[in-house]
C-alpha cells in the first residue's frame, strides 16, 4: 500500500513538472514590454531620493559634527544626494538591468505563468498596480530605513550589538 502511494506521488509530481513548460523568450520579451521594466527601475531610483537625502544628511552631520546644518551644509547634502542618485543610475545602466530581469523572469516563471502575467498586465488594473509598484517599494524602503535607524540609535541596542561584535572579534587573531 505504501509503495502505491509513493508511486502515485512520484508520478503526479512528474506529470506536474512535465506540464510546466519553460518560459518562451518571445513571451518573456512581451512581458518585459508590458511591465515597463526600464521605466519602473528609473521610477524606483527617483523614489529613493528621500533615502539619498537622508543618507547624505547623515554623512554631512558625521563629517561636520553638527546636529543643525547651515545653508551651505544643506546645499552639500543636496549635491551629495544628486551624486548618489546619478551614480545609482549609471550603475543600473552598466548592469543592463533589462537583460538581468529577462534572465530572472526566464528562470523563475513557467510559460503558463508568463502568459498569466501578460494577461494581468494587459488590463488597466494590472498596469495601475505595475505603475504603483516603485512607489510601494520606495515607501517600504523608507519605512524600513526609518525603523532601522530608530532601532540602531537606541543606546541599549547599540551596546548589545557592539557587545556581540566584540565577542565575535575576540575569537580572531589580531593583525600584527
Amino acid at each position: 500500500m505504501l509503495k502505491k502511494i509513493f508511486l502515485a506521488t512520484v508520478l503526479s509530481a512528474g506529470s506536474a513538472l512535465a506540464i510546466a513548460a519553460p518560459a518562451n523568450p518571445t513571451s518573456v520579451q512581451q512581458l518585459m514590454q508590458l511591465s515597463h521594466v526600464d521605466q519602473l527601475v528609473q521610477n524606483s531610483v527617483q523614489g529613493m531620493q528621500p533615502f539619498f537625502i537622508e543618507q547624505s544628511t547623515q554623512l554631512v552631520k558625521n563629517y561636520t559634527g553638527h546636529t543643525q546644518l547651515s545653508q551651505k551644509e544643506l546645499s552639500a547634502v543636496q549635491q551629495l544626494a544628486n551624486v548618489i542618485q546619478s551614480s545609482t543610475n549609471d550603475m543600473i545602466k552598466q548592469a543592463n538591468i533589462g537583460t538581468v530581469v529577462q534572465s530572472i523572469y526566464t528562470k523563475t516563471f513557467t510559460e503558463e505563468e508568463v502568459q498569466a502575467y501578460i494577461k494581468f498586465l494587459s488590463t488597466p488594473e494590472g498596469q495601475s498596480i505595475n505603475n504603483k509598484t516603485p512607489v510601494l517599494m520606495a515607501e517600504m524602503g523608507q519605512q524600513m530605513n526609518s525603523v532601522t535607524n530608530r532601532i540602531l540609535s537606541d543606546k541599549n541596542n547599540q551596546m548589545r550589538i557592539q557587545g556581540q561584535v566584540n565577542n565575535i572579534l575576540k575569537t580572531l587573531e589580531k593583525r600584527k
